[in-house]
């Protein structure tokens, strides 16, 4: 995912926590160095000017917080349709899904839902349609 959203042109990336991930800090433990060295290789790759910021994990309602357009994408919420193109923050579910709460708490925030077809996505595959889709709109791809 790391590799394919710095190839489709991401400014950021934001490792999101969410009620329903599995966090164990011995699994990302040492892993900031070999995720900025997946991104460099993909901007290297790709010709990109300007490498994507690995940002820290956050959770869910500090990066709901933040200005700017919010994209959800869920493949049971009802969609509505963004402004476009402007930048937008994108923001991929877990495995498991958004939570109730966590669906109210984007729609309280502003955010605007899509969905990604009639297929249930693993999150890094969701993650790499959910990107080229949005720079397909915005004339990037």
């Amino acid at each position: 995912m790391l590799q394919s959203a710095s190839e489709l042109g991401v400014a950021s990336i934001i490792p999101m926590i969410t009620e329903r991930i599995e966090l164990r800090a011995e699994r990302y433990r040492g892993k900031a160095e070999r995720w900025q060295r997946i991104v460099l290789e993909a901007v290297k790759q790709s010709g990109r000017a300007v490498v994507p910021i690995m940002e820290e994990p956050s959770e869910l309602a500090s990066i709901l917080a933040r200005p700017g357009t919010k994209i959800l994408f869920d493949a049971d919420a009802p969609p509505t349709h963004p402004p476009t193109p402007t930048p937008a923050t994108l923001l991929i579910g877990p495995e498991g899904g958004w939570t109730d709460e966590e669906l109210a708490l984007a729609r309280e925030h502003g955010c605007t839902f899509e969905r990604l077809g009639p297929r249930r996505l693993r999150a890094e595959t969701a993650a790499m349609v959910a990107c080229a889709i949005v720079a397909a709109r915005c004339g990037d791809l």
